[in-house]
């Protein structure tokens, strides 16, 4: 498993339980960092909105946003990431995403990726699994996470709050 200490991770139980609203709550909290967020699709599908395509293959896509829109990583965008990549994949192609990661993303700057997958192949600086009120499956997760639960999708109105510090994510209670 691959350690990166500047990635927090966000999962979630299932589809709208909060799990972009969440990450786009500390974009905002942090973005005088110049934060790098990935949103990863398990799955590829026709492409709705304009992206800088980097690398499209028969099994994984990556692309660079280049303006807000309504797709989670556009809202990563609107909420102030410096820079947001779309990674659209299949089964299998993780280990091509994770070579690329390591050859293009700076492994010493701030970094949030919300994916249902990476969890199996890296171990993250800090993870968050998001849940509502009938979880649809649970964290499989073999590494430490903080659990936030979510009624219809919206944030409980205490957090902990979710800082760098030293390029590191740290929870303040």
């Amino acid at each position: 498993m691959l350690n990166f200490k500047n990635v927090l991770l966000i999962s979630g139980s299932g589809r709208n339980v909060g799990k972009t609203l969440l990450a786009c709550r500390i974009i905002e909290e942090n973005k005088l960092h110049l934060l790098t967020s990935i949103k990863i699709a398990g799955h590829l599908h026709q492409l709705q909105t304009p992206l800088e395509i980097l690398i499209q293959e028969e099994d994984w896509l990556v692309g660079r946003e280049v303006g807000d829109n309504d797709k989670d990583s556009g809202r990563y965008y609107s909420a102030g990431s410096s820079l947001v990549y779309y990674v659209q994949m299949r089964d299998g192609a993780m280990t091509k995403f994770l070579n690329w990661f390591e050859k293009n993303i700076n492994q010493h700057s701030p970094v949030i990726i919300e994916s249902a997958s990476i969890g199996d192949f890296i171990q993250p600086g800090l993870a968050i699994y998001v849940q509502d009120e009938n979880p649809s499956k649970k964290c499989r997760w073999e590494f430490n996470y903080m659990t936030v639960n979510t009624i219809n999708g919206q944030l409980p109105i205490e957090l902990p709050q979710i800082i760098l510090k030293n390029q590191i994510w740290q929870t303040v209670k």
